[in-house]
């Protein structure tokens, strides 16, 4: 048997899919270490133990004080680069010393430049390579596992857990690169019901926070209470479960994150096929939501087959329209990019490019069948479906958890073992029509393995 056959039976994800995993190309972006830790696990420990062991010559330090910084940093080090290779990014850590000064980033998880130095010098070359930094573009050394370590690890993504600290904020704001804790209290995008919709009557301010039926009370609260029934619970790349709201990136505002949700589930179908709790899943998703919920706003019901039926009047592909449309709902004008961005690539079934002439088309059918969506778009309403989306799936899970069941946020979709798909379905369909005042359900598609 071969070592990514092990890795794929430790694992229990199908060696067509971890295969395809390994094949794809690290990114670009690399990641911030975060406060993993390794599960008390007998097999776990052994995993990282054994190159421990191998590396001893090189991690051995005359003191002991000098001993347990090296060691803590070897583990932390080892525990994020599992996460690495999940999500192809690698391990952002400087070579600056001011970059471990008390107060910084990596001081508060007790790095120092020494201890992560050792580590590096004794891992690199057979277990990880370095990508080498820019100071001009302000880019930092990072660090990607080698073949050979991605199969040592891969057999650990259900066995490391991000820290959640009951007390910690979970509502986050997110501004350029830095991630900043909320004030407790939101600026409001007011809004009023009537007979069967919502109407917002004041436009979005671009530096506010947007709140729908919430607050950060009520989020932290919720959030508390869902993470709190998760803390016992076995799934991949476990952390907590945060709500992120940016005023500067269409693409996050407001949404529910967990970093099981980076896993690749179109170039390799990873996520799909991980296990929550040690039983396979299901994911419930709200089919082309953010066009159908802008259409909810106007007290209509967007047709099932919305992409497709676009796509055929316009003479492209399905994926075009979804790429396009998206960018329509989130843009404030039309100076928008074709292309698709490096973190979008897994969000299609296909590599495509886009032509003008494409884009016209496409604009021309959606205009021709569906004026009153149009009107909705180049007005940078991204943000304001972000926010829904996360009402939406947190009322959801809530409900869920009501019921005694666990489940995660995919964006826009519930994450759950598969034996609760029609509970799930209920709750994520009740939760749209609540916080888009409709009385018609969305459409919904189950995925599973």
């Amino acid at each position: 048997m071969t070592l990514i056959q092990e890795a794929s039976i430790a694992s229990g994800i199908p060696l067509e899919q971890l295969e395809a995993l390994l094949a794809i190309p690290y990114k670009e972006k690399s990641t911030l270490p975060r406060g993993i830790t390794l599960a008390t696990v007998g097999f776990a420990k052994d995993a990282i133990a054994e190159i421990r062991a191998e590396l001893e010559p090189k991690l051995k330090q005359g003191r002991k004080d000098s001993q347990a910084r090296v060691d803590n940093t070897f583990r932390l080090i080892m525990c994020n680069l599992v996460g690495c290779v999940f999500t192809r990014e690698g391990l952002s850590l400087p070579g600056d010393n001011k970059a471990y000064n008390v107060g910084s980033y990596y001081h508060k998880f007790h790095l120092t430049r020494r201890a992560v130095k050792e580590v590096i010098g004794a891992l690199e070359g057979k277990y990880i390579k370095r990508i080498k930094g820019n100071k001009y573009n302000k880019k930092v050394d990072n660090y990607q596992p080698t073949p050979e370590l991605e199969l040592k690890i891969v057999p650990l993504i259900y066995l490391i857990c991000e820290e959640y600290k009951p007390l910690e904020p979970l509502v986050i704001f997110k501004q350029d690169k830095e991630l900043q804790t909320i004030e407790p209290r939101y600026k409001h995008i007011k809004q009023r019901r009537s007979s069967s919709k919502v109407k917002v009557i004041q436009e979005i301010d671009w530096n506010a926070l947007i709140e729908l039926e919430t607050t950060y009370a009520t989020d932290q609260a919720a959030l508390i209470r869902i993470n709190d029934a998760l803390k016992d619970a076995s799934f991949a790349l476990k952390g907590p479960v945060k709500r992120i709201y940016s005023h500067n990136d269409a693409m996050q505002g407001g949404r529910l994150y967990v970093r099981l949700q980076s896993l690749p589930d179109r170039r390799a179908r990873i996520r799909i096929n991980t296990l929550f709790n040690g039983k396979p899943i299901a994911e419930v998703d709200l089919s082309a939501n953010h066009p159908r919920m802008l259409m909810a706003l106007e007290g209509e019901q967007l047709p099932e087959n919305f992409y497709d039926e676009i796509a055929e009047e316009s003479g492209t592909s399905r994926d075009k329209v979804k790429f396009l449309v998206m960018k329509m709902v989130g843009a404030s004008d039309r100076r928008i990019s074709l292309v698709v961005k490096e973190d979008e690539v897994h969000w299609y079934k296909s590599t495509f490019k886009m032509t003008e002439a494409e884009r016209k088309r496409i604009e021309n059918a959606i205009k021709d069948k569906y004026p009153k969506l149009y009107t909705w778009f180049y007005r940078g309403r991204g943000v304001q479906m972000q926010a829904l989306e996360g009402d939406i799936l947190l009322e959801a899970m809530l409900s869920l958890l009501d019921q005694g069941i666990l489940s995660l946020p995919m964006h826009d979709a519930i994450y759950v073992q598969q034996e609760f798909v029609a509970q799930a379905k209920v709750s994520l369909e009740n939760a749209w029509m609540h916080a888009l005042g409709v009385s018609f359900k969305p459409y919904t598609k189950i995925d599973m393995p």
